[in-house]
């Protein structure tokens, strides 16, 4: 509680709450923002935050058809546990349709969000509001179907939110300590665009806050500080043209000091340009607030956190330097995993309690805080989140594949045998001899999306994505110790961009880690003591299962069908070389996704139609992927990651190849039997090929093929599992990859 007096006269700074806390019908975009850092008598902590939004269907038609959004979580710090809901009005259907037909251009999660949108469902964790929002033009007062807020007479707010299983709900009462106060310029947050796209912006730095929190049917008694803002957009002008503007990411922090002292800061920067906006507000103990714009606020990033559900990326740790304040000081997350998984912000947002501690004028000072950020990398850019999701999985690798320094974690790698066996063999020398040549391509990482797709598998069948950690890294292990394998045996220079690592450390070094990958990911699994004995044993089958089937696979691309070629020249009849080369491809790309979802049952006891559905689903997205990639061997997709035009300067048997075959007249078939059968084919010939085979339709032709492959299959996933976050970004993904040709 307070312990110092301040005059609550909003209307100092020009604010008159009875009219501005209102909803404003001409302002095409609205929010009521809260949080609250609580306990209760026992000591317990707990944050929560909550935003009410109102948004209008079309920016530029008035009067405004609005939409309604509802998100909140509640943070259980001593467990380290977040809870976090978003809820729409059936509105929200009209808008998202509006937005998608005024894209220029659909990509893939436009294109997966689509279908699901037009059967009338909405992805979880997302859901549809069950009873229709009603608002007030006279008094705050907001239902949101599980959410309510209101405003007395006094000036209290009150807010009442609950879940969609009943369980979990928060009742509290925000009794204002503070004037509010302007963020932004004067209470205007401006745009680039133009003056049609400012907001408008004040706050309430410091609440008492009281009321229930009820967790899981437990019901706690609570007590603490809150904070209040409000935004509201410029009023419609017919004048000017409102854009809504997508390409804008930000981070913002509101800390409220054990002083009593606030400070509030936000950052817009635009991912197109990097130019940011940037502005900080301090309030002291009296309520009084001084502002800073630009650069005269110094902050680094310290540590940053991938999401295993969107592969979002954000900072969770920084340094912030106030050299005009005198003021130095920590902002830490509590823990990590504080994201709401929402299409509000998609594919979400990051909004968390963290702690505070530093120096003001070099005394010691402390505090709480909530910082919201928005990722730079939204769900349009999928490249970009497979390669976060690689940098991610390589963290989990780094743990037993370690570095040369790391002399424990070597010696962990060994296990007991290390002591008993090597003690004359320094572990700088091993690591050099045996796990640098891995090292090297699992550190150029790729796409990382068979561990991405194992992830999103478990969460379309509602699974624990964390628990899958061992199995996400086992999956890049065996992929990247398969890649090491496979250019020795291609003989392949050139792989991710750089030298191969047999043409580095040489052929019996590169053969010796790359096997080695293969029995590393086992440490993982065994790390894995919940399990039962009976589900280890089937998880180890799974895997020798996987990897003799994997290992065939190898070899039939070794021995190669060239003996079917000349036949299939001569007559056009290309099913048998053409059926041997699917079987390849699903024996190596297909099974080893099989054995994602063989594992995903283990653990999930999945129903016999759902295994199926991912079996069938992950042989197809394999078989799909080896088209596709295929294919840009062609096209010059590999263009500085793989020696161009590998795969007929190697002479492989590919899809491509063989669908030109069948799609060309004799002549021009036995013209191309003569110059695929030259022992040395010179540059000219390998271009003449390649033409060939993109003038015969024959790269269309199997993109069509690869689309088939996975629309077939998706029917029975569609059919089966609920829609959600998870099925939408498997679809997109698949889609992504198809058209990367």
């Amino acid at each position: 509680m307070k312990n110092y007096s301040v005059e609550l006269n909003p209307e100092k700074i020009g604010i008159n709450l009875l009219i501005d806390d209102l909803p404003h019908d001409t302002s095409n975009l609205e929010w009521w923002y809260f949080h609250a850092h609580v306990e209760d008598d026992a000591g317990k902590t707990f944050a929560f935050f909550c935003s009410f939004f109102r948004i209008a269907r079309d920016f530029n038609v008035f009067p405004f058809e609005f939409t309604h959004s509802l998100t909140w979580s509640l943070v259980d710090i001593e467990d380290q546990k977040y809870h976090s809901e978003t809820s729409h009005d059936d509105k929200i259907f009209s808008k998202i349709s509006d937005d998608l037909k005024e894209k220029k251009e659909l990509k893939p999660i436009d294109n997966a969000f689509k279908e699901i949108i037009d059967k009338g469902n909405f992805p979880a964790p997302d859901f549809l509001m069950k009873k229709s929002v009603v608002t007030s033009n006279n008094e705050l007062k907001l239902d949101y179907d599980l959410g309510h807020l209101e405003k007395d007479e006094k000036g209290n707010y009150f807010v009442k939110i609950g879940n969609q299983l009943g369980n979990s709900n928060v009742n509290f009462s925000f009794n204002p300590l503070k004037n509010p106060v302007y963020h932004g310029e004067n209470g205007l947050v401006k745009s680039s665009m133009n003056a049609a796209n400012d907001m408008h912006y004040y706050f309430i730095p410091e609440n008492a806050v009281e009321g229930n929190i009820t967790l899981n049917n437990k019901t706690f008694r609570i007590k603490g500080s809150g904070w209040y803002d409000h935004e509201f957009s410029e009023s419609y002008n017919p004048a000017q043209k409102v854009e809504q503007n997508t390409s804008k990411h930000w981070m913002w922090f509101a800390i409220q000091f054990d002083n009593h002292c606030q400070l509030t800061f936000y950052s817009l920067t635009d991912k197109n340009t990097t130019q940011s906006d940037r502005l900080t507000v301090w309030i002291d103990e009296k309520g009084e607030s001084f502002t800073l714009k630009d650069d005269n606020i110094i902050i680094e990033e310290i540590d940053y956190y991938i999401s295993k559900k969107t592969c979002a990326k954000y900072p969770v740790e920084w340094q912030v330097k106030i050299p005009a304040w005198n003021l130095d000081f920590n902002v830490k997350a509590e823990f990590s995993d504080q994201e709401v998984m929402t299409f509000l912000s998609a594919p979400g947002f990051w909004e968390g309690r963290a702690r505070v501690s530093g120096t003001l004028e070099n005394e010691k000072i402390t505090g709480n805080a909530f910082v919201e950020i928005t990722t730079d990398k939204g769900w349009n850019n999928i490249n970009d989140l497979l390669d976060q999701a690689a940098e991610e999985v390589l963290d989990i690798i780094h743990e037993v594949v370690p570095y040369a320094h790391e002399k424990e974690k070597i010696e962990k790698l060994m296990k007991d045998y290390y002591s008993s066996y090597l003690n004359a063999v320094p572990s700088e020398v091993l690591h050099e001899a045996l796990i640098k040549p891995l090292l090297e391509m699992l550190d150029r990482k790729g796409k990382g999306w068979r561990s991405h797709l194992l992830r999103l598998l478990v969460g379309l069948c509602e699974g624990n994505i964390s628990q899958y950690d061992p199995f996400v890294a086992l999956f890049q292990l065996i992929h990247c110790s398969s890649l090491i394998i496979d250019d020795v045996q291609d003989q392949s220079p050139l792989r991710r961009g750089d030298a191969s690592c047999h043409v580095i450390y040489g052929i019996p070094a590169a053969i010796n880690s790359g096997t080695f990958g293969y029995f590393v990911g086992e440490i993982l699994i065994r790390n894995m003591t919940h399990l039962s004995d009976s589900r280890m044993k089937k998880i180890y089958e799974s895997y020798f299962d996987t990897m003799r089937l994997c290992h065939a696979g190898q070899a039939l691309d070794i021995r190669t069908f060239t003996d079917l070629l000349p036949q299939a020249f001569e007559t056009g009849d290309t099913y048998s070389i053409s059926e041997s080369m699917r079987e390849i491809h699903i024996l190596k790309t297909g099974v080893p996704i099989k054995m994602m979802a063989n594992i995903i049952t283990i653990l999930e006891d999945l129903s016999i139609e759902k295994h199926k559905a991912i079996c069938d689903y992950g042989e197809a997205f394999g078989l799909a992927y080896q088209i596709i990639d295929d294919v840009r061997d062609l096209n010059g997709g590999f263009k500085g990651s793989k020696v161009e035009l590998e795969d007929i300067r190697e002479g492989k048997v590919t899809l491509p190849l063989i669908k030109a075959i069948e799609l060309s007249q004799p002549e021009i078939r036995l013209k191309m039997k003569n110059l695929w059968s030259k022992p040395n084919k010179s540059s000219q010939d390998i271009q003449d090929i390649a033409d060939w085979i993109i003038g015969s339709g024959a790269l269309t032709e199997c993109r069509k093929d690869a689309i088939s492959l996975i629309d077939e299959k998706w029917i029975e996933i569609d059919k089966i599992f609920s829609d959600s976050h998870y099925k939408l970004m498997i679809r997109a993904m698949s889609n992504y990859f198809l058209n990367l040709y």
